[in-house]
This record gives structure tokens, C-alpha cells and sequence, in this order.
């Protein structure tokens, strides 16, 4: 059975299907891919439920899980239907953006997909990471100095605003 179809049987089924979707995407015995297709399914039939298991998969060792699970939360912003699953999706990607125990790429990629957003929604973000003091903490200088995330982009001579735009 190839993955569309299995996916198109359990679009039929409906709702009966998103708690085995949501025990398939937990499931860290099971391979990436299957548990990148729960999750796209799950988006497809509830998208709630997908931000949901989105969320418990943004602290994933699964990198390319992890990667999903964002951009999973930027599709809920970014394209939908219900203000509630939005509004607890932009939460989410707001504290994986300040979070500084996050892996470089996904605090990169939630600033990316947030700065898609109207300007009073994503400058606070951007203001609060440049605000933010090293976490060395060992700056000689009483001037706060940037973040390491706003120091590494710098050092690469790019931004992820320069790259949404």
C-alpha cells in the first residue's frame, strides 16, 4: 500500500483515526518518515490535534521530526482556520524562538516563519533576541551584548528577515 493511499483510507475514517496518529507520532521506535506522515495526517484531518502532537515534537532528538513539528506550528499561523489552535501554535513558536537551550536551526526557522507576520507581531520577538545579554554572562562591558542566535547571524552576514522577505 503506498503512503497516499493509506493516507486517503484514513482521511475516510476520520476522527476514529487521530488517536493512533497522535500514539504513532509519540512513538520514538517508530521511523521518521512514518511519524512525519502521522503528523501531516493528523494536520489534514484536525488541525488542533496537529498542533498539539506538533508541539510535544519540538523538543524531539528527531531532528527532521523536530523540523516538521515547525513547520507544522508555522502552517497553523500562517494558514489557519481556527484562532485558537493559531494562537497556541504562534505561543509555541514564539518561546522555541527565545528559547536558548533550542537548536540553532529551529530557533532560526520559527523566527523565519514568525517574521511572515505582521510587523507588531514579530518585532517584539525580534526585539526581545537582540535585548537579550549573552549567555556567558562574562562581557566586560556594562552594554548588554547580542544574543549568541542574533551574533551567529550576524558572523554569516545574513538574518532570517532578510531571507522571509
Amino acid at each position: 500500500m503506498t503512503r497516499e493511499s493509506a493516507v486517503a483510507r484514513l482521511l475516510l475514517v476520520g476522527g476514529r483515526a487521530i488517536a493512533p496518529l497522535r500514539t504513532l507520532v509519540a512513538a520514538d521506535t517508530v521511523a521518521t518518515q512514518t511519524r512525519i506522515a502521522a503528523l501531516q495526517t493528523l494536520g489534514l484531518l484536525d488541525q488542533g490535534e496537529a498542533v498539539v502532537a506538533a508541539i510535544s515534537c519540538l523538543a524531539s532528538s528527531d531532528d527532521v521530526l523536530a523540523a516538521e513539528a515547525v513547520e507544522m506550528l508555522g502552517r497553523a499561523i500562517l494558514g489557519g482556520d481556527r484562532e485558537d489552535v493559531s494562537d497556541r501554535a504562534l505561543e509555541h513558536l514564539t518561546g522555541l524562538a527565545l528559547s536558548f537551550g533550542a537548536p540553532l536551526d529551529r530557533r532560526t526557522r520559527a523566527v523565519q516563519l514568525l517574521r511572515q507576520l505582521p510587523e507588531h507581531v514579530y518585532q517584539p520577538v525580534l526585539d526581545a533576541l537582540e535585548q537579550t545579554p549573552s549567555l556567558s554572562g562574562l562581557s566586560t562591558s556594562s552594554a548588554p551584548s547580542p544574543s549568541p542566535l542574533i551574533s551567529l547571524w550576524i558572523a554569516q552576514g545574513r538574518l532570517p528577515l532578510d531571507e522571509a522577505a
